[in-house]
């Protein structure tokens, strides 16, 4: 017994275990047993290309291969040598593997092949050719196929050499009509496809290599015209397939044919030809310009006909019997405006009719009689506004479409349909439900009311509508739902409600226990009831209302699929929702919290989304399921996140967490609790999600219950302080700290183990020693905006973990080195905004660390050197000084050197204060250049300092005279001699002029070209040597456009009594080989008992006074020894003087030259003259100075 059972079970399992496995399956193949030869293999293989080597073994068992190719660009030959081995196959197919061309010998021992199918395997430039020779050893072949391959043409014997071939398949490539023009015949061939090819015109013999053919499939060529005979050798047809060509006629057709497919043609009329086939099943004539006007139909058989998107405007007369096998019509799309009795009096056999989409405006009592078989009704996308109420009488409809039409209330033939049971009136102007009429089609099963103009639902309107499954209401302007309006719809399964206006909903659930799915989107829904929500609903949509609150138990619901979102939700509790829940949509609500367990009881949830609310936290208690069935995948984008320690779940890798899956935590952000950076949630570490404290233990202290604890952190007074989940990072901010809160804080109450203190924007003006001392975990310091100015010694001392020191925008006006003491690995120190004037080069070298410093905003002068080892820097904003000697200042040079190292440096600047430099004697080459930027300062970018500076600024003087070649000197001495003589002898006229006129000057004028030198040694200076020393009454200073008016005020009326020394100031234009005139005008001021000045606005204007004249006066005024006045002209409004003139005549005397008593004024002013003895070389001399001060005669 038991050998009869182990010889059964061996022969029952022997075919799997010769089959159990190919061991010589290829590479990237797979390898199944055959479906109909257990012995023999199906191989499946995806190659990149076809292998130059075979892959297969010299005898494989493979029946059927497909290979699969990834690229199709490179064009190669389908060789033996690829399919040696596979004598035994029987089907092959190749895919996009880019095959030039078949080799003769590829297919030779391949004498069992039956199928071949070739898929899109020509290349994306070549052309496909299949040579005959290749085919020879194919004779077995029954079916073969050639398609999207370019395939430009068959070859002549192709069918005499595939004498067995029954299918034929080379749609999608370039064939045209003489393709086919053979002597072969394919006697067994019964289907042929030529479809999306370029068959132009079909000539009779075209289908002459087919005599028995069953099925022509010729769709999508550019067929233009068929010859009457094309079809005459085809006696054995019977499905045609012409669609999407040029065709408006066709020939003689054989009678064998049952199917024709004409659509997407350009006929008008429908062919005579089809018209009398006598055994036509299915005509497709759509998309044609036919008209109402055709001849009739000689076929009893027809089951089918489309001929929808033409042109007709009534139902064709094309029936001249009755056609009770005529199941299927389609006269959609065309232009019937009317129906008429009789119309369909000979299709009594009709059950699907498609009017849809004509131009019908009314259905009369008479219009569908004869359809008594009519079970599918499309009057939909007309102009309908009336229907007869007895139009319907007699039609055992199932089906009746009549949405988008122009109906406004419901149709009282509806009565008549005791056995409809769907009906859809969507998108008409039905504004109510009266007479109960659904309730008299006791087999409706789906309603569709959308988008209608329905505002209320009355009491029992659907009573009576047991078998009612379906109802959409959707898209109304319904206010109101009778609480009895669906009592009786037990059958009840989806209740549309969506976009209306309702404020409240109560559905009875007694009434509505088949109820699966209710959707009450986009109304007014102020909040949700579970009382009002029947029970057994799986799927609940209440998007898109105005819901605050969810209120009632959902504990006896079986809700499983619930989307709340688009409503103001602002909290979540576990009460609120039913354990039942699988998937839940709360996004774009406006919850900020989530309450603890809130989903720990919700074991079959597997998706939630509470993305784009205001949550700022999610506590891994409020959302963690309890004990999951699946993995809930959870969505969170678009909440105002906070990096807290609550989140720190997202981060971690914990078995217990694994069931929750943030899908879209790389897309989510939260805020920062200090900085207030945004971080995306999938990179930000974990030490920076940081959670509130007042009072904290660090791990393994043991002395908190002491006073004095130094591993205890007690949170300041009006601070903030954060610690994360670990506690290693302890995070302490003062920020604004205001009356006893600024007045009691104390850097020493700030918690031993913090590892982040940021102090700002209160006032810390002094860092004593030791303030920071032995703070070994403190790793970022930032005090800003604390009005710091000075920091004591050893202030920072041993802050060993000290990596980023901010003491930005505060007071500092130096940092000393010896502040850190031991406090070495500073990587980042920033000091901008402050008024630093220098920095110590001991500070670089304590913090050989040091990766990036910040200076810009302070009061620099000169970069030092020392700064060159560090990485990063920024320097903006700082007054450098430049210079033409390099070695005066390192600013342009360092810039030149490091400017990689600058992050800034396109914002650096030299400055000049002019006035300073004059005043201290310490120049540069930009100190003659007019101020820019106030009264004082010359502000010029460095970078454009650096580009011009060998090329203009500090460039000397040039060869030659005036930077002439010299080629050219002779010729200038020359025009300069003529020049000068021309002006000598102008000179002599004017002077021999005023001696002849005798006008009453006693002084003669002539002016002598000062040496200009910078140098006041004897010897050197622009003044004459002779009136350094001298003494004279009255100094007169005013601008040399006021000659003529200084000269009849004031010179006349005091020449001849009192010694003066004239000044006009249009002198030479200011630069550094002029700027020492001003010490020695000062010295010959102080040698005047009397300082007038002429205030014009001529006077005003003149840079040269601004600059040099007023600094003068401005040092005379101080010495208290000279007399000064002011003669102001009438153009001069005093109160728009700029302030340092203005300073000088609101403490000195000052007269109008237009005053009536100035003569008089002006004379009991001065003091009293000084007398001079005559002799032959001196004499009473008052000068003038036309860019220096020149000796003039006494008259």
């Amino acid at each position: 017994m038991i050998l009869r059972l182990f010889i059964f079970y061996f022969l029952l399992f022997l075919p799997f275990i010769s089959t159990a496995g190919y061991g010589n399956c290829p590479y990237r193949c797979e390898c199944h047993p055959h479906h109909s030869i257990p012995s023999g293999w199906k191989a499946e293989c995806t190659w990149d290309n076809l292998p130059d080597d075979s892959p297969f073994a010299v005898s494989s068992s493979i029946l059927s291969l497909s290979i699969t190719c990834s690229s199709s660009s490179k064009g190669r030959s389908l060789s033996s040598i690829t399919l040696k081995g596979l004598h035994q196959l029987h089907q092959l197919k190749i895919h996009k593997c880019g095959i030039a061309s078949i080799e003769k010998e590829t297919f030779k021992k391949l004498e069992e092949l039956r199928e071949l199918i070739l898929t899109e395997i020509s290349t994306e430039s070549e052309q496909f050719e299949l040579v005959e020779e290749s085919l020879l050893p194919l004779s077995r072949l029954n079916t073969f196929q050639l398609s999207d391959s370019k395939l430009g043409k068959l070859p002549s014997s192709f069918l005499c050499i595939l004498t067995n071939l029954q299918m034929l398949n080379v749609s999608g490539n370039n064939l045209s009509s003489s393709s086919f023009s053979s002597n072969c015949k394919g006697d067994h061939l019964i289907i042929v496809d030529i479809s999306r090819n370029r068959l132009g015109e079909i000539i009779s013999s075209t289908f002459d290599s087919f005599p028995v053919v069953r099925q022509l499939v010729l769709a999508y060529n550019s067929i233009s015209s068929m010859h009457s005979l094309s079809f005459n050798n085809t006696r054995l047809l019977q499905q045609l397939d012409i669609e999407g060509n040029s065709l408006n006629s066709i020939g003689i057709l054989p009678d064998t044919i049952v199917s024709i497919n004409g659509a997407h043609n350009s006929f008008s009329i429908l062919p005579p030809s089809i018209g009398i086939l006598p055994n036509l099943v299915f005509l497709n004539m759509s998309h044609n310009g036919l008209s109402s006007s055709m001849d009739s139909f000689q076929s009893t058989h027809l089951e089918s006909v489309d001929l929808s998107f033409n042109n007709l405007n009534e139902i064709p007369s094309i029936w001249n019997r009755s056609q009770s096998s005529l199941n299927h019509l389609d006269l959609s799309h065309n232009k019937i405006s009317s129906l008429k009795k009789e119309d369909f009096n000979l299709l009594g056999g009709i059950q699907t009719l498609n009017l849809g989409s004509n131009s019908l405006t009314e259905l009369g009592e008479d219009s569908l009689i004869g359809l008594s078989s009519l079970i599918s009704l499309d009057l939909s996308h007309n102009g309908i506004s009336i229907i007869s109420p007895s139009s319907l009488i007699g039609l055992n409809l199932d089906s009746l479409l009549l949405n988008h039409n122009k109906l406004d209330q419901i149709p009282l033939a509806l009565s008549h349909l005791s056995r409809c049971k769907s009906i859809d009136l969507s998108s008409n102007s039905i504004s109510s439900i009266s007479n109960n009429i659904f309730s008299k089609i006791p087999q409706l099963t789906t309603l569709d009311l959308s988008d209608n103009r329905l505002e209320k639902i009355s009491q029992f309107e659907f009573s009576d509508s047991s078998q009612l499954s379906s109802l959409s209401l959707s898209h109304n302007s319904i206010r109101e739902i009778g609480s009895q309006s669906l009592i009786g719809c037990s059958s009840l399964r989806r209740f549309d409600l969506s976009f209306n206006r309702l404020s409240s909903i109560f559905i009875s659930p007694s009434s509505l226990n088949a109820l699966r799915y209710l959707n009450i989107s986009s109304n007014l829904l102020m909040e949700m009831d579970w009382e009002g929500i029947p029970s057994k609903v799986e799927n609940v949509n209440l998007d898109h209302n105005r819901m605050r609150i969810i209120k009632g138990n959902p504990a006896n619901h079986r809700i499983r699929t619930m989307s709340i979102s688009h409503n103001v939700l602002s909290s979540l509790s576990s009460s609120q929702l039913p354990d039942s829940i699988e998937s839940i949509d709360l996004s774009f609500n406006s919850i900020s919290s989530i309450g603890s367990s809130t989903f720990a009881s919700k074991s079959a949830l597997s998706s939630l989304n509470l993305g784009w609310n205001s949550l700022r936290s999610l506590p891994f208690d409020s959302i963690n399921v309890a004990e999951a069935l699946s993995t809930v995948s959870i969505h969170i984008n678009g909440n105002p996140f906070e990096c807290s320690c609550e989140m720190d779940w997202m981060k971690k890798g914990k078995s217990s967490i694994n069931h929750l899956n943030v899908v879209d935590l790389s897309e989510s952000a939260c805020i920062h609790l200090v900085d207030r950076r945004k971080y995306n949630l999938s990179v930000v570490d974990p030490s920076q999600m940081l959670c509130n404290y007042t009072r904290m233990c660090a791990n393994g202290c043991n002395c908190c219950a002491f006073s004095s604890c130094d591993c205890k952190s007690e949170c300041p007074r009006g601070c903030d302080c954060w610690t994360d989940a670990t506690k290693n990072t302890n995070v302490v901010k003062c920020h604004g700290l205001r009356g006893s809160d600024a007045e009691k804080f104390s850097i020493r109450e700030i918690p031993m183990h913090a590892t982040h203190i940021h102090l700002s924007d209160f006032s810390i003006p002094l860092l004593k020693q030791h303030s920071f001392f032995g703070r070994t975990k403190l790793a970022h310091l930032h005090m800003n905006k604390t009005s710091l100015r000075l920091i004591e010694p050893m202030a920072f001392n041993k802050a060993s973990n000290l990596q980023l020191l901010d003491l930005s925008s505060n007071n500092l006006r130096e940092f000393r080195s010896d502040a850190l003491f031991k406090t070495t690995n500073i990587t980042h120190l920033f000091l901008d905004h402050n008024k630093l004037e220098r920095i110590d080069d001991d500070l670089i070298k304590k913090l050989p660390h040091l990766k990036a410093l910040t200076l810009h905003e302070n009061g620099m002068e000169d970069i030092p050197l020392s700064l060159s080892s560090i990485p990063s820097l920024t320097l903006s904003n700082n007054p450098f000084r430049c210079d033409c000697d390099t070695e005066r200042f390192n600013t342009p040079s360092f810039l030149l050197a490091h400017r990689d190292k600058i992050v800034d440096s396109s914002r650096m600047h030299c400055v000049e204060n002019v006035t300073r430099s004059f005043r201290e004697n310490d120049t540069t080459i930009l100190s003659p250049y007019p101020p820019n930027y106030g009264y004082d300062i010359y502000n010029i970018s460095m970078n454009d300092f650096l580009l011009e500076m060998n090329i203009s600024i500090c460039v000397g003087p040039t060869e030659g005279i005036w930077g002439r070649k010299q080629d050219d000197i002779p010729l200038i001495i020359i025009l300069a001699l003529f020049f000068i003589l021309l002006i000598l002898l102008a000179v002599c006229l004017i002077v021999n002029a005023i001696r002849r006129n005798r006008c009453g000057m006693r002084q003669k004028r002539y002016k002598l070209n000062s040496s200009m030198n910078c140098s006041t040694t004897p010897g050197a200076s622009p003044l004459p040597a002779p009136l350094l020393g001298s003494f004279h009454d009255v100094f007169i200073s005013y601008s040399h456009k006021d000659e003529k008016l200084v000269r009849e005020k004031i010179v006349n009326l005091l020449e001849n009594d009192h010694s003066l020394c004239l000044l006009h100031v249009h002198g030479p234009k200011y630069d550094t080989m002029r700027h020492a005139v001003s010490d020695e005008l000062t010295q010959l001021m102080k040698s005047c008992s009397t300082i007038i000045v002429v205030i014009t606005k001529n006077f005003l204007e003149e840079e040269w006074m601004s600059t040099q004249i007023k600094i003068s006066h401005q040092l005379v005024a101080k010495e208290n020894k000279n007399q000064f006045l002011a003669v102001v002209g009438d153009d001069v409004d005093m109160n728009r003087l700029d302030e340092a003139l203005g300073s000088i005549l609101r403490k000195k005397e000052r007269i109008r030259i237009s005053d009536h008593l100035y003569h008089n004024t002006l004379l009991n002013y001065l003091p009293t003259p000084t007398r001079y003895s005559p002799s032959d070389n001196t004499s009473e001399m008052y000068y003038e100075m036309g860019g220096g001060i020149v000796p003039s005669a006494i008259v």
